[in-house]
């Protein structure tokens, strides 16, 4: 499944975007960042839908190439439907023995990032449609669409590519503060990114990323 892209024009766009995607997480980490708040969230959100599109623009003007360079497996409705519940099947079943295992070896507390969500959350539930949806579709562009094909490009080794992905993936994540908010995006990355590799179709995985997102969120506030 050849790559349609143009080799002498993404580089920096890639190194941008990967310095960027794994120094914030590290940054934040090592800086004790504020508790989230309304405001916080909000404008963090909105920042990574400007950095989306900046991005989007660099690869029109610059690249000059799609944004999504693979040509995509063509699926009905129903079909993106169907694989995005597959998928969110398929995280269930790798998640819950790595919960299971962590809690027997190091029981965790929850992320102090998600605790300190509850108290906004349960004041606007709006927000959780919000930030999943933003999750969902800036994540899946960025790390399927936009670092994947690239990667690939630049490497020539699907494997190697997944893994890559999956690992800048997990560290995305590491500001969550736990170990088991970096296995559990790296295990997700890995299936993520091998599904986009066969179907090059990012529709059920932004779907799948989404629900994935609404469920925790809503389960983290309901949670006593």
């Amino acid at each position: 499944m050849p790559s349609k892209i143009n080799p002498a024009k993404y580089q920096i766009g890639l190194i941008v975007t990967l310095t960027l995607l794994i120094a914030f997480p590290l940054l934040s980490m090592g800086s004790g960042s504020a508790k989230p708040n309304m405001e916080r969230l909000v404008i963090s959100r909105l920042i990574q839908w400007i950095f989306l599109l900046c991005l989007w623009l660099y690869t029109i003007f610059v690249e000059r190439q799609d944004f999504l360079p693979w040509k995509k497996e063509k699926l009905s409705f129903v079909k993106i439907l169907a694989h995005a519940g597959l998928l969110y099947l398929a995280v269930i079943f790798l998640s819950l023995p790595i919960r299971i295992l962590l809690d027997f070896l190091k029981p965790e507390k929850m992320s102090p990032l998600l605790t300190g969500l509850k108290p906004i959350l349960l004041k606007n539930w709006l927000l959780i449609p919000f930030i999943s949806v933003t999750a969902g579709v800036i994540e899946e562009f960025l790390f399927r669409g936009y670092l994947q094909p690239r990667l690939q490009a630049l490497i020539k080794n699907p494997v190697i590519t997944i893994i890559l992905t999956s690992v800048v993936f997990a560290v995305v994540h590491i500001g969550y503060g736990t170990f088991q908010n970096v296995v559990g995006p790296f295990l997700i990355g890995l299936l993520f990114s091998s599904y986009y590799w066969k179907y090059r179709n990012i529709m059920p995985l932004i779907l799948c990323h989404c629900l994935i997102d609404i469920i925790s969120l809503t389960v983290i506030v309901l949670k006593k």
